[in-house]
């Protein structure tokens, strides 16, 4: 007996369609120069399920290549871990998706289960492997879902419905791409008009149109069809496609004409669905991350200055892998309990707390990070209309573009925009830029000492009266202070709290405040005079011996 209902378990529940939930980069440093760096796709898995899908023969590909095998080999090798692994598992934990974009797409498996594989067949590293744990984890819960189902919240995986909802059951279908690569058995268009009376009919014993038949004379109409007729095209134009297959194996149909009567039987519509323009529906803004090996540092900093805007704060903290983060908010937005919990996938984690909507000495928080992620106050149409942020996060932009560090801006909902310097250009960022260099410039002429030393959580840099000197107020290359504030951090998580240590790291890092000090002052001239400490006094760079950097 045919069992449609067995379909929707199957499914997605956004759409016949599953989404790219997210994009894992990081792995191309073992590939031949491909014009496309290759990722992983974290999807979204059949209805009822909270975890993410992977293709796992992509995915293993890409890895075992990272970790040395040519890519013919790596391949042939994860075929076959493939078919191991998707023998101990049953449906719907492993599935084939309905793909709008190509007719024959790959079965996907459970990523947590391909996880486990992993492990157990130790087929890649283990750092690897705690970062995949990791980000399937952080994605299942990043609320990326929205749509007209949603409003005025967002869904993650965690929190998504078991089946969909009435709108879901409706798909925007323009004409279908797979015609234009395949031949198919009927084409879309005798289909289509196929689909005339058995539309009528079905409207008429449901009491609700399940095909709205885009108008001809309007070039930007298009067709929206209940799912299951989806299928049904799928099974009468492409009956050998591996979904067609897989659906019918689902479905338990003695065969496809069955299987067929099934998706255009009345009896079958149980589940509640709603005609809508389904071209904005459930869909799912995509993260995307990059993998971090735990011995590469990386810091980035995440602004935001709302209660609405914490919480993507706290999912884009968690999807910091490995990475040492800088959260910059005011201090009642940073409670003990939510920093830990949102930056427990983190390296590092300190705060820089917002006072009177003033973010303190931007340049030296952009000289501790690779990346800036800022988050918008709010989101409704009427602010998307500019930048949603107070002014003085407004100059930590600008000051980041111009330093050409990679800086991206997400509104609450996960939404990010695409063209942040169009959004910021303007002739008051230039002034203020070319304002703060001449400010620099000034403070730093009426200066007789600029003294290197680095103390617990310090800038490195002192005055001849002992006061700490800070980034954004010295006119030194911005190169220049982030390799001062590297140095720093070295110190301050080396010796505080202590590791071990011996002569060789303190060689090193004498080595490194001599040739910092060279360096600083070769871009100031001969004024002001730089020092260091050196046997038990404070002496000029100059004086220095060059062997004894040694």
């Amino acid at each position: 007996m045919t069992d449609i209902a067995a379909l929707n378990k199957v499914l997605p529940v956004s759409s016949l369609d599953t989404q790219t939930l997210a994009l894992i980069r990081g792995f191309s440093e073992n590939l031949s120069n491909d014009w496309r760096e290759p990722c992983i796709s974290l999807l979204e898995p059949p209805a009822g399920l909270h975890v993410p899908f992977i293709d796992p023969v992509e995915a293993l590909t890409v890895l075992l290549i990272y970790e040395g095998e040519k890519p013919d080999a790596a391949l042939a090798r994860a075929k076959v871990c493939h078919e191991e692994l998707r023998g101990r598992l049953m449906v719907p934990n492993r599935v084939i998706f309905y793909d709008y974009l190509m007719c024959s797409s790959p079965e996907c498996l459970s990523a947590v289960a391909f996880n486990e594989y992993l492990r157990e067949k130790r087929l890649v590293s283990p750092e690897i492997i705690d970062y995949l744990e990791r980000i399937t984890a952080a994605i299942a819960d990043a609320p990326i879902f929205k749509g007209p189902d949603t409003w005025p919240s967002w869904w993650s995986l965690s929190t998504m419905p078991a089946l969909p909802p009435p709108n879901a059951m409706i798909e925007f279908f323009p004409v279908p791409l797979w015609d234009d690569e395949h031949s198919p058995i009927v084409p879309f268009e005798t289909w289509r008009e196929s689909m005339r009376s058995v539309a009528a009919v079905l409207q008429g014993e449901l009491g609700k149109p399940v095909y709205y038949f885009a108008d001809p004379n309007d070039d930007c109409d298009e067709d929206n069809i209940h799912r299951f007729l989806v299928m049904h095209w799928c099974c009468t134009s492409y009956p050998d496609s591996a979904f067609v297959q897989f659906i019918l194996e689902v479905s338990g149909a003695a065969n496809l004409e069955a299987l067929k009567e099934a998706l255009i039987d009345p009896k079958n519509y149980t589940h509640p669905f709603q005609m809508n323009d389904a071209f904005i529906g459930l869909e799912a803004n995509i993260c995307r991350v990059k993998y971090l090996p735990p011995a590469t540092r990386k810091g980035v900093g995440i602004v935001f200055s709302s209660p609405v805007a914490q919480a993507w704060a706290g999912h884009l903290a968690l999807q910091q892998i490995n990475a040492d983060i800088i959260l910059v908010a005011p201090e009642d937005l940073i409670p003990r309990e939510w920093r830990d919990y949102a930056t427990r996938n983190a390296q590092k984690c300190s705060a820089s707390f917002i006072l009177d909507d003033n973010v303190r000495e931007p340049l030296a928080l952009l000289a501790q990070i690779d990346e800036l992620y800022v988050i918008a106050d709010g989101c409704d149409s009427n602010e998307r209309q500019g930048l949603n942020v107070s002014e003085s996060i407004q100059v930590l932009l600008w000051e980041s573009l111009a330093l050409g560090l990679p800086t991206r801006y997400f509104y609450p909902d996960s939404t990010e925009l695409g063209n942040l310097e169009s959004s910021l250009g303007s002739p008051k960022a230039s002034e203020h830029l070319a304002m703060r260099v001449r400010e620099r410039e000034a403070y730093t002429s009426q200066l007789k000492e600029i003294r290197v030393e680095c103390d617990f959580f310090s800038s490195g840099l002192w005055d001849s009266r002992g006061r700490m000197l800070g980034y954004d107020h010295l006119s030194i290359p911005f190169p220049l202070a982030r390799r001062l504030a590297a140095w720093q951090r070295d110190f301050d998580y080396t010796v505080n709290p202590p590791e071990p240590t011996d002569d060789g790291w303190w060689e090193c890092h004498e080595r490194e405040q001599v040739n910092i000090a060279r360096e600083i002052q070769e871009a100031l001239g001969s004024s002001p005079r730089v020092m260091i400490f050196r046997h038990s006094q404070w002496k000029w760079i100059g004086e220095v011996p060059i062997e004894s950097e040694g």
